[in-house]
């Protein structure tokens, strides 16, 4: 691809991007003026070798850039710099030309190669606001857009013929930039070719798909293609599809575990879901990933309507949420876990799997060689709360050894260890809870809807879906979200919530009582493992460390209760 077409389509897919809720950085004019000093006030854009300090050699490296004004964006963003700087959190050494160098390329560790299939930069934060950034990988081809409104961000990579061309490339100047959890949608599949989907289709006995789509979505785990097949004998009454093509965040187990709930659900429920077409929690097959293939739910997603919907409407969506939740409430189970089909397509307790697992990209950039994702989370399935507890605390003991920035917890091992001796001591207690299937991310955004029946036509997306002890039936509290995260949603979820509430206490439903804690000492077991986990999941990342001591205290807090 030459120059001009290449930039003629990046900024066409700028421009296709959603900004929802982005915020303007603030320049640090400091930092741009001492950049200016190392970097000078040459306009032309070079490649630059990150270890032989030589421009335009090929080898490595990232563009420099300067003195170009950068109102690529449309009305999304506009930003005039007079100096780019660099990325390895320092303002680095001059190479010839007055190109500034990108030593060591720093954000290998954090995302890896990119010819794995991977973004080429991680989400950063630049002056405390997430920002966006571009950078061209020499050596590889590939030019990356890398979009970071503040709830989740796309990528979009388009290949170049020509290594060294002047491209403008908004790279980052940043001073030690803390390492931040990468959203899963950045460690997607690069997009398919139709020939590939068209094998897979022929492997699976469908007829090629007469278009082929796919849309731009919010979807962090999945890659989307919208699959219309002709009217033929061979289509077996499916018109449209829905292709979900998996990332490798946690490879196998969630998929297995989505078609597990699903095919439970769709065996013993009322509840309107997607039917099942086909499915492979391997990558062994024609498009070299796991996938789910579905057919396609009719509707909008709630998020998209709500606030369009009257307190009438609003109370008939209600009232079939409580169908919902009741036929999830009416079922007991005998342990804690996921759910998993057999070769025989019957369904069994599996393991756990859930979104606040360490996923293999973190456990890439941030662990040492050698971890997994077995290594690195629970398995399961467990008999008990208070197994499902102990398996968690062992395991964030293991972690706290394993990592460095844990080593301020170690002097609680101790502690913890007695907290997990003292749990069985308290089990007739603590295990007195009714298990049941939880969605778990039940927000507005996984419910569609048809405005005109007035009906929810599908609940989506069940790969965290699993048993649990009830009081964890909403563990993130999305439940009647609508995935805006503002302080305005919040108080919106809120009142929505009070009157769900109401509504299911005037329906005879008891949600609320069944998933409400039996004793404070069931509670404080809970909330150790929750701050404990919240601990173990952020410090490694370098996040939050302002909160971190409160969170240590309020772990020895409640174990402290159970005489540890």
């Amino acid at each position: 691809m030459h120059f001009m077409t290449a930039i003629t389509v990046f900024t066409s897919a700028a421009s296709a991007f959603s900004f929802k809720g982005w915020r303007k950085p603030k320049v640090d004019e400091l930092r741009v003026s001492e950049a200016q000093e190392v970097c000078g006030q040459d306009t032309s854009v070079r490649c630059c070798n990150s270890k032989t300090g030589n421009a335009n050699d090929n080898k490595g490296g990232f563009l420099g850039l300067s003195s170009t004004n950068l109102n690529i964006f449309n009305n999304c963003f506009d930003l005039s710099l007079n100096v780019i700087g660099i990325l390895d959190g320092t303002l680095g050494k001059k190479c010839s030309g007055n190109v500034v160098c990108c030593r060591d390329f720093p954000f290998a560790d954090i995302t890896g190669p990119i010819n794995d299939g991977r973004p080429c930069i991680d989400l950063v934060e630049l002056w405390g606001t997430n920002f966006i950034a571009a950078a061209y990988v020499i050596g590889t081809k590939d030019f990356c857009f890398l979009t970071a409104p503040s709830l989740s961000y796309s990528v979009h990579i388009i290949t170049f013929s020509t290594f060294c061309a002047p491209i403008p490339a908004l790279l980052l100047n940043i001073a030690s930039p803390p390492a931040t959890m990468s959203s899963p949608a950045a460690h997607l599949p690069l997009p398919l070719p139709e020939d590939a989907i068209n094998a897979l289709l022929q492997t699976l006995r469908l007829p090629q798909a007469t278009s082929i789509s796919h849309p731009q979505t919010t979807a962090q785990y999945h890659l989307i293609y919208l699959l219309t097949l002709p009217p033929t004998e061979l289509s077996r009454g499916y018109s449209e599809l829905v292709l979900r093509v998996a990332g490798n965040h946690l490879p196998g187990i969630k998929t297995a575990n989505e078609i597990g709930v699903m095919t439970w659900l769709s065996k013993n429920t009322t509840i309107p879901l997607p039917e099942v077409i086909a499915y492979d929690a391997s990558n062994k097959n024609p498009i070299t990933h796991e996938y789910t293939l579905l057919s396609r739910v009719q509707g909008v997603t709630l998020s998209d309507i709500r606030d369009s919907l009257s307190d009438e409407e609003m109370n008939q969506i209600f009232d079939q949420l409580i169908d919902i939740l009741t036929q999830l409430q009416s079922h007991p189970w005998d342990g804690i876990g996921g759910l998993k089909p057999d070769d025989q397509g019957q369904v069994q307790l599996g393991p756990v799997v859930d979104e606040t697992f360490w996923q293999v990209p973190d456990i890439e950039a941030l662990w040492p060689e050698g971890e997994t994702v077995a290594t690195l989370n629970i398995g399961g399935p467990y008999k008990t709360y208070v197994e499902y507890m102990v398996a968690h605390v062992t395991k964030y003991i293991r972690l706290i050894q394993a990592h460095e920035k844990l080593a301020f917890m170690r002097d609680t091992i101790p502690r913890l260890e007695a907290f997990i001796a003292a749990l069985p001591k308290h089990a007739n207690e603590l295990n007195k809870v009714k298990l049941r299937l939880a969605h778990k991310d039940l927000h507005f955004a996984n419910i569609m809807f048809n405005p005109d029946s007035g009906k929810i036509t599908g609940i989506l997306d069940w790969e965290f879906a699993g048993i649990v002890p009830y009081p964890q039936w909403s563990p993130r509290s999305s439940f009647l979200w609508n995935g805006i995260d503002t302080s305005e949603s919040l108080d919106e979820k809120y009142k929505l919530w009070q009157v769900f509430k109401q509504r299911c206490k005037d329906k005879g439903c008891k949600l609320f009582e069944e998933t409400a804690y039996n004793s404070s000492l069931q509670e404080n077991m809970q909330r150790a493992v929750d701050f404990l986990r919240a601990i173990v999941e952020v410090s490694p990342r370098g996040q939050r460390q302002e909160l971190i001591q409160g969170w240590k205290d309020m772990v020895l807090e409640n174990i402290a209760k159970f005489a540890a």
